[in-house]
């Protein structure tokens, strides 16, 4: 992971120094998660400088691995990103993890609108719609969240695109923080039988719900998932999931989450 200054350096390479230095950008999130790393560094709280630049640093590795791979898709991934406010920044920046993610497995993939990346090659009729649950400020008294999930997938459920093809991604990294703000962490089991219950019902191959965490174990900023297939997904969205999503324990003791990730 960059230092802070090389993180800067290269978000203002790749978004441009007026949007770095700006006035009318100062309140995008990602300039305020910027600001975040200097408001620690001056109050001595080295441990959220650095998770709050770990943040960061997962931003631009992700945007370089696209930049290597194809500049046109980085050039309509930093508009959205730019573009993007306290609303919007959760999907755009899931999108731009999914990007490098399948841009690190070799996985051939257009980018498109709705849904959002439709592959090809051996896994022509995958694709993946994005989605992020958040909420705009902490709710101490409503302990279940889980609401927000459902809300997410069954609105995405009434889009014209789903069929057993399509892997539904949600970023809820907003929604785990909250919770073990409010020591209402949502248990692993839990949250997928939840999932389920509702894909018995909806034309969804497979969703994936991920989360940024600092991993304290390892002194680590990481992405993780947990996938829940439908009883029916195509053979083609399978092969793909088995070999860049597959099934597995992760076990993480110490953790924390970020606001956003």
């Amino acid at each position: 992971m960059g230092s802070y200054p090389e993180n800067l350096s290269e978000l203002q390479r790749l978004l441009g120094e007026h949007f770095i230095n700006a006035k009318v950008t100062a309140q995008h999130p990602l300039r305020k998660s910027l600001e975040r790393v200097l408001d620690y560094h001056r109050e001595n709280d080295y441990l959220n400088r650095d998770y709050e630049n770990g943040v960061i640093s997962l931003l631009v590795k992700n945007l370089k691995e696209i930049e290597e791979h194809d500049t046109k898709l980085l050039k309509v991934l930093i508009r959205h990103l730019k573009r993007s406010d306290d609303d919007t920044y959760f999907g755009i920046r899931l999108e731009i993890s999914v990007a490098a993610s399948l841009i690190r497995s070799d996985t051939p993939f257009c980018k498109t609108e709705h849904p959002d990346f439709t592959l090809c090659s051996q896994f022509e009729g995958v694709t993946i719609e994005c989605g992020s649950v958040h909420l705009s400020e902490s709710k101490p008294d409503l302990k279940d969240l889980k609401y927000k999930i459902g809300s997410v997938i069954n609105d995405k459920a009434k889009k014209d695109y789903c069929n057993n093809g399509l892997a539904l991604f949600i970023d809820f990294t907003n929604i785990n923080y909250y919770s073990k703000i409010n020591e209402s962490l949502i248990g692993n089991d839990e949250l997928k039988n939840f999932i389920r219950s509702i894909l018995n019902s909806v034309n969804i191959g497979s969703i994936l719900v991920w989360t940024f965490i600092i991993n304290k174990d390892l002194n680590k900023y990481q992405w993780k998932y947990h996938r829940v297939d439908n009883n029916n997904p195509n053979d083609q969205l399978l092969e793909f999931l088995n070999s860049s999503y597959p099934f597995g324990v992760d076990i993480t003791h110490s953790y924390d989450f970020p606001i956003r990730g």
